[in-house]
């Protein structure tokens, strides 16, 4: 009771401090305010939140950190901290602090909105201490190296901004067909809340799609487009320049860059911050936009802001922690090697060469290439006499090291703002009857080249735009040149399909008039350092082309003319279909063998970023990035992602319906190496063998445990490890009607051992013909192939697949013991069923919650951890493993995040507050399914 009224005590000095005019009878008057004006939709008591968040606990919290509560991003990525002052300047318009917010509601009277922060002061958030918080994330942990390695060939993700380190953009799929292209459909949106320019390129990982739109950083569910995550930068320092060309993933974190210089790595599972680095500031005229790469331990970036007068590097840091391992200086220091092309020695301190496009990496060889953009100042060569190196290059360096391995320089002296931007794909293809490893290198000179990797012999160089006038030095008076500042290749590049060994070039046409300043020009913090200018052609003019190029040749095989710049990502396939945007706000697919336009629709956004095909459950989808663009490209529209599908189709022959009664079983194998992590059958286990009836009543399979709140015994089933990433289980239901379709088994697509299996099913809808009859579909195979309309939803089922004749007795409130069946490749599985509570998936994935539990041999010690068995009482079957929750409780879930706490501690440990005491030897080492079935009164 002391420490409670001193923690009282000490709120309401910090109140009086902040505004002396309070007095103690105030927080009454706060009270009633409350009451008048909150409490419709926020409670004043902990843990229970209502419309809005609860206010308990309020004062000194971090906005939209809350446990249990989504607030809109607008409130998480605010930054603020409801102190006095921030809390009262809120209430007097809450919009104008922080646009985009839902909360409308003001209170006019300063005073009152003080009398109503010092009645908040008094309410404390007890939940945290005697509750634990709401259902754990799971971990992420890939992709690998190894996936970031077979990137080139994976259909389900998108691992780097341009596909692959070869950045081929290129995806194994065939669903999508010039054929029925045509049937595309978006499938879902989303749209983010936070105004920014969009060209970013999206990655998909674990059916997680991450985007980058200006400060924010988000994750949505790659099939639904649901939110996921958001976290939004709060910047540290000045921003030069908006824009963010995506982000890069590997082991669980995502990494990218700011528009004030830093680096950040957050946590792919939840978008926490992990660690942050400032690697470049305004100060340097630098600013953080390109798409980091990752390899190995080291993430590989470099800043951009030629225009700004920097002299930018190109840099390795630490996954881990944002540590610098490697430098290399794209503009040289003095006495480095290519310092000598600067005939000026000055000019060094301001060269240029930006970084603001994707890298390309050779895994194998361990070499990254990346292309170096303009000197500065852009357009005043008299200031920085000489070739200009490294600047329009294509630098090759050893990945590991930042060793320079080689170079080819494109433009010398540049003074057209004429960036080398892009410098993949990487492949080898059949030149002059030899096999080359040849790179593309490409930019805003408009041109198309091949280069031998290993030779730097290059083979062809061929126009992608209107090329005119192009060596016309800029005068004071000027002069018209094409490209021009915005012509050629921007920050998306070629795509190369290997079956047609076909390059396809997206490029802007787009010329302009180019001058240089009448003097020297002047250095200034976040001013550009052009010297000079470019007036563009009037917007009318623009246009765009997609070329399709032999790519051993470079003749050209057909060209698509745009109505607007082509800027958009474009994505081959094998399905023989080209995807890309334009600025008419038009997302496009196209013939790749004529460069027909097969099916366009408008995104109610501009298409500047990244688009990206993938394959999730067996669907192909193509997700295309949407909003304004740049100053430069203008555009219009919230960032936003639209995700599309292939349509639905006709069902040409008619399905005869299966008798379940009469159709085979499926076999199942629970204990497989493939199936099974902690039940693993050996020679010496006697756990049952393939297909045999499993009794989950006795052994290994069944647990009595402790309650959390009163000790007492609880039991409950172990069906071993499963992930947090859910299965579909398909119900039908015909058209207009509200039940499933009488008789008709529900459909799943995979049993345990097989890839995607878990016991956890996230229910799907599907709306089929009044005239169907039931179990007329018997595989997901098929049912997908109907293209009748399936929505997802947010419920789940535990449900094991399990053998023929198994036994699962026990079950909490009535439910049915016996077993279930599904379809499954038109066979019969059969399955338990534990309802035991309401399962409702977290944003798509399984809920977790917390459980703790011992061996009697700690996993640390020789032999220890499961395979010892859990630790009991004495002639006891009685653990002293707590779950945290019950069902009925709130946050409840059967799949167990499993800590392991020290044996030592088995005797002290009785429920949930004691096992908090003990000495946690691995936290969440594993995710487990272990419905309760029993629990002491």
């Amino acid at each position: 009771m002391q420490v409670s009224r001193l923690c009282l005590a000490a709120s309401l000095l910090a109140i009086a401090s902040a505004f002396p005019a309070l007095a103690a009878e105030d927080v009454g008057t706060g009270q009633e305010i409350y009451q008048a004006q909150c409490s419709a939709c926020h409670s004043n008591q902990p843990g229970v939140n209502g419309i809005g968040p609860s206010l308990a606990g309020v004062a000194g919290r971090k906005a939209g950190s809350l446990s249990g509560f989504h607030f809109t991003p607008a409130i998480t990525g605010s930054g603020l901290t409801w102190d006095a002052k921030t809390f009262i300047q809120f209430l007097a318009d809450p919009s104008k602090l922080v646009p985009g917010t839902a909360m409308t509601v003001m209170v006019p009277d300063e005073t009152g909105r003080a009398n109503l922060y010092a009645y908040l002061a008094t309410l404390k958030d007890t939940t945290a201490a005697t509750k634990p918080s709401g259902p754990a994330v799971a971990k992420i942990t890939g992709p690998t190296q190894d996936e970031l390695n077979g990137a080139e060939s994976a259909t389900d993700t998108w691992l780097y901004a341009s596909h692959d380190y070869a950045g081929s953009r290129f995806v194994d799929l065939k669903e999508i067909t010039p054929a029925n292209a045509k049937n595309m459909r978006p499938v879902c949106l989303y749209r983010s809340e936070q105004p920014a320019s969009v060209q970013t390129s999206p990655l998909v990982y674990g059916g997680v799609m991450y985007l980058t739109f200006g400060r924010a950083t988000v994750a949505i569910d790659a099939k639904t487009c649901r939110e996921r995550w958001t976290y939004i930068w709060q910047p540290k320092g000045q921003e030069i320049s908006p824009a963010n060309r995506g982000a890069a993933i590997k082991d669980g974190t995502l990494v990218r860059g700011t528009a004030d210089g830093y680096l950040l790595a957050l946590d792919m599972a939840d978008g926490s911050l992990l660690w942050s680095q400032p690697i470049a500031s305004a100060a340097g005229g630098q600013y953080l936009s390109m798409p980091p790469l990752i390899f190995g331990d080291l993430i590989i970036v470099g800043p951009s802001g030629a225009d700004f007068g920097a002299k930018n590097w190109i840099g390795a840091f630490k996954l881990e922690t944002g540590e610098k391992v490697w430098n290399f200086n794209l503009i040289p220091d003095p006495g480095e090697p290519g310092a000598d092309s600067w005939k000026n020695a000055e000019s060094l301190k301001h060269g240029g060469g930006s970084l603001w496009t994707p890298l390309s990496l050779d895994a194998k060889a361990g070499i990254v290439y990346l292309p170096v953009g303009n000197p500065a100042p852009d357009f005043y060569g008299e200031l920085r006499p000489g070739a200009n190196l490294y600047t329009d290059s294509i630098v090759a360096l050893d990945a590991k090291t930042g060793k320079l391995l080689w170079y080819r320089q494109f433009i010398p002296h540049d003074v057209h703002d004429a960036d080398l931007s892009q410098v993949s794909p990487l492949f080898e293809t059949t030149v002059g009857g030899k096999k080359r490893k040849v790179i593309s290198a490409s930019g805003k000179d408009g041109l198309l080249r091949l280069l031998d990797r290993e030779s730097q012999e290059q083979f062809y160089e061929v126009p992608i735009t209107t090329r005119e006038n192009v060596d016309a030095v800029p005068t004071v008076e000027g002069v018209h040149r094409c490209p021009g500042l915005l012509g050629g290749m921007e920050w998306n590049g070629p795509a190369y399909d290997p079956a047609s060994n076909a390059l396809f070039v997206p490029a802007v046409d787009w010329c302009g008039t180019f001058s240089k300043a009448p003097k020297d020009p002047p250095i200034m913090q976040g001013m550009h350092y052009y010297g000079g200018a470019v007036a563009s052609d009037p917007r009318e003019k623009s246009r765009g082309w997609l070329t399709a190029f032999d790519a051993s040749t470079g003749k050209e095989l057909w060209k698509y003319a745009s109505p607007t710049p082509l800027v958009a990502g474009v994505t081959a396939t094998s399905g023989g279909v080209l995807f890309t945007g334009d600025l008419n706000n038009d997302f496009l697919a196209l013939d790749a063998k004529t460069g027909d336009v097969l099916y366009r629709f408008n995104t109610g956004g501009s298409i500047g970023g990244g688009v990206i095909s993938y394959a999730l459950d067996g669907k192909q989808y193509v997700a295309a990035t949407s909003g304004t663009v740049s100053a430069f490209f203008g555009g219009s529209g919230l960032p936003a992602v639209v995700v599309f599908a292939e349509g639905p189709r006709t069902v040409q022959t008619a399905l005869k319906p299966i008798d379940p009664d009469q159709a085979p079983v499926a076999a199942v194998d629970r204990f497989s190496e493939k199936a099974a992590h902690l039940q693993v059958r050996t020679a010496d286990n006697k756990i049952p063998g393939p297909n045999e009836p499993v009794d989950f009543d006795t052994g290994p399979f069944i647990t009595q445990g402790l309650s959390p709140t009163t000790g007492k015994p609880v039991r409950y089933y172990n069906f071993d490890v499963q992930g947090t990433a859910s299965a579909p289980v398909y119900v039908l239901y015909r058209e207009g009607e509200d039940k499933p379709v009488d008789g008709q088994l529900d459909i799943i697509d995979t049993l345990p051992g097989e890839k995607g299996y878990n016991d956890f099913r996230q229910m799907w809808r599907v709306t089929v013909p009044k005239d169907y009859a039931a179990n007329s579909i018997t595989d997901a195979g098929t049912l997908r192939d109907t293209g009748y309309p399936m929505q997802q939803t947010d419920t789940l089922r535990n449900m094991p697949v399990v053998p023929d004749k198994s036994k699962a007795s026990m079950r909490l409130n009535g439910e049915s013991a016996g077993l279930l069946r599904a379809w499954y490749q038109g066979k019969v599985a059969k399955f338990f069923s534990f309802g035991e509570a309401p399962l409702t998936a977290a944003g798509g994935n399984v809920p977790l919650s917390p459980i703790y539990v011992t061996f009697n041999v700690n996993p640390d010690q020789p032999n220890g951890g499961p395979g010892s068995g859990f630790h009991t009482e004495p002639s006891s079957p009685q653990t002293h493993n707590v779950p945290f929750t019950l069902p009925g409780d709130a946050g409840y879930s059967p799949l167990w995040l499993v800590s392991v706490y020290d044996n030592a501690d088995f005797p002290s440990v009785r429920d949930r507050a004691t096992a908090l005491k003990a000495k946690v030897l691995g936290p969440g080492v594993a995710t487990v399914n272990c419905p309760i079935v029993f629990i002491e009164p």
